[in-house]
């Protein structure tokens, strides 16, 4: 454990640019040596990074460990840190809305992938080490996610979030077939209670949806249904409903039969105008160009 604990009245929040229509945002930092290079930060968004080169004393909330090619850095929301680098570091980092899982995922594995990421308790669960095939394979992800981020086209941000999750799954699978000493997550409390409300929004976003009645359903109060959807997801429920709605009529638009109107009562919007500019905020375009995008074919990039 750290005793030095000075740099925490340091750590400074960073926002990434991360936002409902960008959930993910991928870099390759080279960071130089020097004592906490860059300054200490705490982010609301998750970080998942693997190490490629160089090496670093890290720090994590009360814990420091040593960073080393091959590792794998995983840091939740809020979670205070900063690096004493001794040789220049070389990074490809993930960060994500902790919201962006659970939409995609109904089966209730995204609150179970999110959970390892909230629930770190000790520098085993923040630094993982994983066998070289699985960092060689992890690192194909990575680079590849590298290459979507920097060079987008059609298709971009949904091949972002499956090669993401398929990295997430390859690393909990190995955790969970090679025990670590890192904690075998479950639902605990408050993801009990965020489960219930979800699985409840997933049965019925096609109707009217109250606080009340959504907090009855989660067995808790609504002030504390805001406050545990705010820890665990960093989003309100009224915001995860729409995303959830708009990822489904983007699936429904794809059924060539669909209209646009059709598309917007079918999954629960009741005025087409308030469809048209949540899903343009959500897909950062509106419906028509989203649909006049699915029947063009991509571009291709010219040859250098």
């Amino acid at each position: 454990m750290n005793t030095e604990l000075t740099w925490l009245a340091d750590a400074e929040k960073t926002v990434r640019p991360l936002s409902e229509e960008q959930p993910i945002w991928i870099w390759q930092p080279v960071k130089p040596c020097g004592p906490f290079a860059p300054r200490p930060e705490y982010h609301p968004s998750c970080e998942f990074n693997l190490c490629l080169a160089g090496a670093a004393i890290q720090y994590a909330g009360r814990f420091q460990f040593h960073r080393r090619p091959g590792d794998v850095f995983l840091a939740g929301p809020g979670l205070p840190h900063c690096a004493s680098i001794t040789q220049p570091l070389t990074l490809i980092a993930a960060h994500f809305l902790p919201a962006s899982l659970m939409t995609l995922d109904p089966r209730g594995d995204g609150a179970r992938i999110l959970h390892r990421f909230t629930a770190q308790s000790t520098p085993a669960s923040i630094c993982v080490r994983p066998p070289p095939g699985v960092f060689r394979r992890l690192t194909i992800l990575f680079r590849s996610m590298l290459v979507e981020f920097t060079r987008p086209q059609f298709g971009s941000q949904l091949q972002l979030q499956t090669l993401l999750i398929q990295a997430l799954v390859e690393l909990l699978r190995w955790e969970q077939e090679h025990p670590t000493g890192v904690e075998q997550l479950a639902a605990t409390e408050p993801w009990a209670p965020v489960e219930r409300a979800l699985q409840y929004l997933r049965e019925h976003f096609t109707d009217r949806v109250y606080a009340q009645q959504l907090a009855e359903a989660a067995g808790v109060s609504e002030s504390q249904l805001r406050r545990y959807f705010q820890k665990t997801l960093g989003t309100s429920w009224v915001h995860y409903l729409q995303r959830y709605r708009i990822h489904r009529a983007a699936a429904l638009l794809f059924e060539p039969t669909r209209t646009i109107t059709d598309t917007a009562f079918a999954v629960g919007f009741e005025d087409l105008g308030h469809f048209i500019s949540v899903f343009r905020a959500h897909m950062g375009v509106s419906p028509s160009q989203y649909v006049k995008n699915l029947t063009q074919p991509p571009r291709r990039t010219p040859a250098i």
